[in-house]
């Protein structure tokens, strides 16, 4: 019975203790709304794009804005994507943050394209973060990675 409870105590400290810190990170943030840009890039069946996002985090657990992405090498701007993106965090407290994404824009000017994403933010500080999502695009897969910076 020692050995077992000798095991769970082990497991259990460090996990508490790692905890702890994780889960109170961002109860002492202000409640009100933060201006985020991101600069990020994307990768879809259509290619590497590059760009950006403008929006508003709200409560650090809403976000809603816009977003423009064009390819690298592209100087008609022919081969575009912009439109607007709504962000719904589900662990609020927490350094490492998951949840649905939806942006919906216009491909090239003229087609009209809904992608829901998985996203992920992992906080490097109060106002700086990496992000991460994957969603489908045209049943390809479409993967986001962008800098999270809170002005």
């Amino acid at each position: 019975m020692l050995k077992y409870n000798l095991i769970v105590a082990l497991l259990a400290v460090p996990i508490y203790a790692f905890g702890q810190p994780l889960r109170q990170f961002n109860q002492h943030r202000t409640e009100g709304p933060v201006l985020e840009v991101n600069p990020s890039t994307t990768r879809s069946i259509r290619g590497w794009k590059v760009g950006g996002q403008l929006g508003m985090k709200f409560r650090n657990k809403y976000a809603i804005g816009v977003f423009g992405y064009s390819e690298l090498s592209d100087e008609s701007k022919k081969d575009s994507f912009w439109g607007i993106y709504g962000l719904w965090l589900l662990n609020r407290y927490s350094r490492i943050q998951a949840g649905p994404s939806l942006r919906a824009g216009f491909f090239r000017g003229r087609f009209l394209a809904v992608i829901p994403t998985m996203e992920v933010v992992a906080h490097i500080t109060r106002s700086i973060g990496i992000a991460g999502a994957m969603g489908y695009s045209d049943r390809f897969p479409y993967f986001d990675l962008k800098m999270a910076i809170g002005l």
